[in-house]
């Protein structure tokens, strides 16, 4: 039974939650192992209310009745032969057997005790059942669960008569069974402490499973841990692998680039050397504008651009240069490019013509 206060609900809350994380993670443990320790886990009930005796398992807080039998029609040997067969583990991790009893036998007493009893916590509740119980203290047993508050300790007994917790354990011991505790009905678990005389390895047996719960949960957390950091190291190599495959991608693209601009300047420098190698160098067109021009011409200017010359200059009769231009070899479409003008004497005329200038005609 819960105490009774604010408190209680909350706390019950977070041990449930507790125990459904404690669910989840165990889940996460291999099956092999799971059932190692699950073993130590589980308990075995023999409920003894009235005529009525109930053996079920209690395993990772579910239950499963495995025998309803009546002590009227009872035989020896009945009792064992319901428990269910041993595990592969049973050696070394028996199952808790708890010994339940009906609720409405008990007499309940909650203490409220200084926040520093607990240190001499059964002491002072062997003194506190003589006031509390209204059988004398030599005639009943009792058990407790404690709570702290924020000032006090806060005590749920209770108390029992012995005779009815004497025979039901001499009936469970006649049938070779030695309980590892003694609950009520309601309790999920065994109380805090308890002066029940129950065999003290078998009350070992139950101590071990609690620790065994606490290893698995501990185990359940690692594994847990592990199963994260797996996950996380493979995803950061699924990553990495990634990235250098866009980094390989880009390099290849960038040396894709490099080519394509290296393909271009070599296209435009043999475009640019294919058309240099059709027009004359410019002391070739120099050379041959001497050679055709009559000796009284002179030029003072001489322009080249994508195959085309223009020249400035003066001489006696500028009408007659076109023909003499379109005459040569390396020149063609000869004209003027402006009016003609008196020059600096009167007999010479200032002239201003372009052509095209190819390779020499054969």
């Amino acid at each position: 039974m819960q105490l009774q206060g604010s408190s209680a609900i909350p706390l019950d809350l977070l041990r449930r939650g507790f125990v459904w994380w404690v669910d989840e993670l165990a889940r996460l443990v291999p099956a092999q192992v799971r059932d190692f320790f699950t073993s130590g886990d589980a308990t075995i009930r023999i409920a003894l209310s009235g005529d009525d005796i109930v053996v079920s398992e209690h395993a990772q807080h579910r239950q499963r009745i495995l025998s309803r039998m009546s002590r009227s029609d009872f035989q020896p040997g009945t009792l064992a032969a319901a428990l269910p067969p041993p595990s592969p583990w049973s050696r070394w991790l028996p199952d808790p057997i708890l010994l339940e009893l009906p609720a409405h036998e008990v007499l309940q007493r909650d203490l409220t005790l200084p926040s520093g009893a607990g240190k001499d916590l059964a002491n002072i509740l062997r003194h506190e059942i003589e006031r509390q119980s209204p059988i004398e203290a030599a005639s009943v047993y009792y058990d407790y669960r404690a709570q702290r508050s924020a000032d006090a300790l806060l005590v749920h007994v209770r108390i029992v008569r012995r005779d009815i917790i004497d025979d039901a354990l001499s009936f469970c011991r006649s049938e070779g069974i030695d309980p590892s505790a003694i609950v009520f009905s309601g309790d999920e678990r065994p109380a805090d402490g308890a002066i029940f005389p129950v065999d003290p390895k078998a009350k070992a047996h139950l101590k071990r499973s609690g620790q065994l719960t606490a290893v698995l949960v501990a185990l359940a957390a690692v594994l847990t841990l592990c199963v994260i950091a797996a996950t996380y190291l493979k995803k950061e190599s699924a990553i990495d692998a990634l990235e250098t495959r866009v980094a390989t991608a880009r390099a290849n693209a960038s040396q894709v680039e490099l080519l394509k601009a290296e393909i271009r300047s070599l296209e435009k420098s043999e475009t640019l050397l294919s058309q240099q190698k059709g027009v004359p160098a410019t002391i070739q067109v120099l050379a041959e504008v001497t050679r055709v021009l009559p000796d009284d011409t002179s030029i003072y200017e001489l322009e080249m651009s994508q195959g085309e010359a223009r020249i400035h200059g003066f001489t006696k009769a500028a009408a007659s240069l076109i023909a003499l231009l379109d005459g040569s070899p390396l020149f063609s479409h000869a004209q003027f490019r402006s009016p003609l003008m008196q020059g600096p004497r009167q007999d010479l005329e200032r002239f201003d013509i372009s052509f095209k200038v190819g390779a020499p005609r054969k």
